[in-house]
């Protein structure tokens, strides 16, 4: 699953040794976007290189759960992009923006 808020971008996926266990990977490009959510991670970030997403932690499917419905709680924008205010990231999503809005067009 990819989650994009305005603080970050995370890929989370289930342990590969317990897919359906309650264990999950949390992966991000940029440490940043861990270190935001990390009173709902299970262990330290760790950095593995090199590879896809080089920042990487451990959280269960019920501190996922929590992480998000708090985001959602707390959410006061009515425009994502705008809410954005590291420039590189503002980039990268609006880069998403646009290939979804091509996607969307082709179907």
């Amino acid at each position: 699953m990819w989650l994009f808020t305005p603080k970050g971008f995370i890929s989370v996926v289930a342990d590969k040794n317990d897919i359906l266990g309650d264990r999950l990977l949390v992966r991000a490009r940029n440490k940043y976007h861990l270190e935001v959510i990390s009173e709902y991670l299970t262990s330290d970030i760790f950095e593995v290189k090199p590879s896809d997403y080089a920042w990487r932690a451990w959280t269960t499917r019920s501190n996922l759960a929590s992480y998000i419905i708090s985001h959602i709680s707390s959410m006061n924008y009515t425009n994502f992009k705008n809410e954005i205010h590291n420039h590189e990231y503002h980039d990268a999503c609006l880069g998403v923006w646009e290939e979804m809005w091509k996607y969307q067009h082709q179907i």
